[in-house]
């Protein structure tokens, strides 16, 4: 089974009707087949042809809305990460170096890491990475060994 049939059988309601793919400045350009089966960076199987490669921005849930826009517009400096627990149990010293890997397959870059007033770490980049995907785990390395990790909670639009 795929991940389309698992979500329409075992989560039907997470499932909405098809709503509006938009264009990043606002323009209509087809009807998705519901969000839960898209996601950031996605470029093929959005049923829309404008005579180049689209990639989806933005899934706006409230909306029923799927953003898409060019290659470059789904490419950040920077995230916030959430929940962050620590290998050793005790944040390094910020800031910090360190390299970070944003999905499973993702090869590891280097950036730097600052904790907030509200315990989330925000990852600068050395070099703006492709589909920053909220929800997907980062993971922090120096050298061959695991600092920690968490959640992404927000890509940082390129600045």
């Amino acid at each position: 089974m795929d991940y389309k049939q698992l979500i329409r059988e075992e989560v039907p309601e997470a499932q909405r009707p098809t709503g509006p793919i938009l264009y990043k400045d606002g323009k209509v350009l087809g009807q998705h087949k519901g969000l839960p089966f898209y996601t950031i960076g996605q470029r093929e199987g959005l049923g829309i042809s404008v005579g180049r490669p689209l990639y989806v921005m933005k899934l706006d849930v409230p909306s029923n809305t799927l953003v898409v826009g060019e290659k470059e517009d789904v490419f950040s400096e920077a995230m916030l990460v959430r929940e962050v627990t620590w290998v050793n149990g005790q944040a390094p010293a910020f800031p910090a170096k360190a390299d970070v890997k944003i999905r499973y397959k993702h090869k590891e870059d280097s950036a730097h890491l600052e904790a907030d007033a509200s315990g989330r770490i925000r990852v600068r980049f050395d070099e703006a990475q492709s589909a920053i995907t909220p929800g997907q785990a980062a993971v922090f390395y120096q050298d061959d060994r695991v600092l920690g990790g968490g959640v992404i909670h927000q890509a940082v639009a390129r600045v």
